[in-house]
Formats: C-alpha cells, sequence, structure tokens
C-alpha cells in the first residue's frame, strides 16, 4: 500500500520510514493477472527478446520445434514459436506427483530429427526440463535448447 501527504503521519513509524517506490519493474511476470496487486504502476519487461536473440546468433539451420514443457505453457511456447519462422509445436505431457516432483509422461507432437527449444518462464529444481529433454532426445530430437527467464534453481 503507497500512502502519501498527511495519512502517511497515522502510519507507525516502521511504515512511515519506508520509502515506497512510485514505480517498479518486473521481468516475466507468472501470470499478468500478478500486475493487478501492485498500487503503484509496474513496467512489465519481457524476456522473449533476449532469449530470441540468443537463438538467432546460434545459427541453427535444422528444423526447429518450439517445446512446452508442460500443458500451462502452451501459449508462451506458440508465441515464441509464431516469432520463430511459425515454427511447430510439441507439449510434453507431466503429472505432478507432489511439491517439485513431476513425471513426464507422453510428447505431444514430433520432434524426430528436429531442434527442440524448451520454452519455460521458472526453472526451480529442474526437474521437469531435464525429464522433457530426455524424452525429447529419446524421440529422436537432434539437440535440445531450454530458455527460461527466471533461473531460481534451488537444487531440491
Amino acid at each position: 500500500m503507497h500512502v502519501g501527504g498527511p495519512q502517511r503521519d497515522l502510519l507507525p513509524l516502521s511504515f512511515r520510514t519506508l520509502d515506497m517506490p512510485e514505480q517498479t519493474e518486473r521481468c516475466d511476470m507468472h501470470s499478468a493477472q500478478a500486475l493487478g496487486y501492485f498500487d503503484i504502476p509496474v513496467d512489465h519487461i519481457y524476456g522473449q527478446p533476449v532469449i530470441l536473440d540468443y537463438l538467432a546468433s546460434k545459427t541453427i539451420s535444422k528444423d526447429l520445434v518450439v517445446v512446452s514443457p508442460d500443458v500451462g505453457g502452451v501459449v508462451r511456447a506458440r508465441a515464441f514459436a509464431k516469432k520463430l519462422s511459425d515454427a511447430p509445436l510439441a507439449i510434453v505431457d507431466k503429472r505432478r506427483q507432489g511439491h517439485n516432483l513431476s513425471e513426464v509422461m507422453h510428447l505431444i507432437g514430433d520432434v524426430k530429427g528436429k531442434v527442440a527449444i524448451m520454452v519455460d518462464d521458472m526453472i526451480d529444481t529442474a526437474g521437469t526440463i531435464t525429464s522433457g529433454a530426455a524424452l525429447l532426445k529419446q524421440e529422436g530430437a537432434e539437440a535440445v535448447y531450454a530458455c527460461c527467464t527466471h533461473a531460481v534453481l534451488s537444487m531440491q
């Protein structure tokens, strides 16, 4: 909550001594709805252009397929695929067994002989990404790139 002016004097000292920012920047928020929790202007910065520039620098000449590591990331993966010459899309079907535990079940789509680009917003334990990459290689992908904007990498 941002309180200024005369109302600021009514707050406890611990609140009054905090200098609240007038604006903030966030990168690739997990969901756009989270912007509604801020009562100050938020500049939402997207990591997609940086990742796309990196992929372009790799000069991948093979057929590409963009892979969502789960059903929840399909919209993000589709946006990447459109920017990559409307590349085809594949989806890893996984089941969450508990907190930070998932099991890769199936692959929806064709990756055989293609370079797979897995796109996720956050990688915490990297269990989903590594299991998904193993499945992609098993299904015949020539190479796998994993991309994210929030590398938590908690090692748990």
